[in-house]
């Protein structure tokens, strides 16, 4: 089986995630039996809020992390989760965002509180003209309806965004309405990319992800899970463009939506 690169999770104990180094040594174990080969940490910087991180800072918690677990095969990269929010533009015009390493793609989150002010969408187009390529994460947080979900990621794809869903988002037990636009989206062809979204070295929110991928292995084939998991994850590496379920031809999306709707 390939490895995984997960690309959105608080391993760093700098957030709400790890509460310290030792947390953070048993997630990444946690990855590697999960089939994790990279980790792209990814703290919370939220612009004169309670996270609010340099990225000076953010990058030497990164050599601080590798040094520690330098015994575990598991590669550690940088990025950062950069909340669009009120006080965003400053921050944006100053570059104090640190996209994936050696990328141009950024990691970037909303409020619901925000999410339709216009200055989501200036932010947006500033950090493209920029050069940014963006990724939004967890859209299936911000709505209140499906309907109201794909639609608008629909229109972000056709602007050239990326979208990326969280691994427990699609497992039992998590919010329903959460759960029901996370399994929408994945029908819709709207995801690009799931991650982990890890919090804790316990629980639903673990550094894990073979979990969700036998699932939807299982639900979607293995040519749709193979771009979501592999071909994406690799083409972010790479910095190259993301690649859309789309051009995957299915003729069973009638028994997929029946079996999303009962076992989901």
């Amino acid at each position: 089986m390939s490895k995984f690169i997960d690309v959105h999770n608080h391993v760093l104990p700098i957030d709400d995630g790890a509460k310290d180094y030792r947390d953070s040594l048993r997630m990444l174990q946690d990855a590697v039996e999960s089939h994790i080969s990279t980790v792209f940490v990814s703290p919370h910087i939220i612009p004169n809020g309670k996270y609010c991180p340099t990225t000076e800072f953010i990058l030497n918690e990164v050599v601080k992390l590798k040094e520690m677990a330098k015994d575990i095969p598991i590669e550690i990269k940088y990025g950062s989760e950069f909340q669009v929010n009120a006080d965003s533009m400053p921050f944006i015009q100053n570059k104090q965002y640190l996209c994936y390493e050696g990328t141009d793609y950024l990691l970037v989150e909303f409020s619901r509180n925000s999410l339709y002010h216009g200055l989501i969408e200036d932010a947006l187009d500033e950090l493209s003209s920029n050069g940014v390529k963006i990724i939004i994460a967890h859209p299936e947080r911000y709505f209140e309806s499906v309907e109201e979900a794909v639609s608008k990621c629909k229109r972000w794809i056709k602007h050239g965004y990326y979208i990326q869903v969280n691994r427990t988002s699609l497992i039992k037990g998590n919010h329903p309405l959460q759960r029901k636009i996370a399994y929408s989206l994945l029908l819709e062809d709207c995801v690009h990319l799931i991650a982990s979204d890890a919090h804790r070295v316990s629980g639903p929110r673990r550094l894990i992800l073979l979990d969700i991928f036998n699932k939807l292995n299982l639900l979607f084939g293995k040519k749709y899970v193979e771009i979501i998991f592999h071909t994406n994850t690799s083409n972010l590496v790479l910095n190259k463009e993301l690649c859309s379920t789309k051009s995957i031809k299915s003729g069973y999306k009638f028994v997929q939506r029946i079996v999303v709707k009962l076992f989901c």
